[in-house]
């Protein structure tokens, strides 16, 4: 008897998109590919501007805006991009102290 490999396949998937990635701190880290899509979202594309930068259906953005919102606790787009504004690294060159 064959084992049912499409069983696996959607196993393997939904541990893959179930599992939160978590830091030493317990935050929530995004893949690369999360990454790209959120600095996408900040700048102010919509999912047909994301599927065409990154060559993915609209439908693929939207699952991975889905995965996103959840791991980050989010739910709008505007909370995302707020979010990825909070979590940029300070540029070392821009003067912060401006008189």
């Amino acid at each position: 008897m064959r084992p049912n490999t499409r069983f696996w396949h959607k196993a393997a998937a939904a541990h893959r998109y179930d599992k939160a990635t978590t830091d030493a701190k317990g935050a929530t880290l995004l893949t690369d590919r999360e990454l790209s899509l959120v600095q996408l979202v900040a700048e102010g594309c919509t999912s047909r501007d994301i599927s065409q930068e990154l060559r993915l259906s609209e439908h693929t953005v939207r699952s991975y805006l889905f995965q996103i919102f959840n791991k980050l606790s989010v739910f709008t787009r505007l909370e995302l991009a707020l979010y990825a504004i909070n979590q940029r690294e300070p540029d070392p060159h821009s003067d912060s102290r401006r008189n």
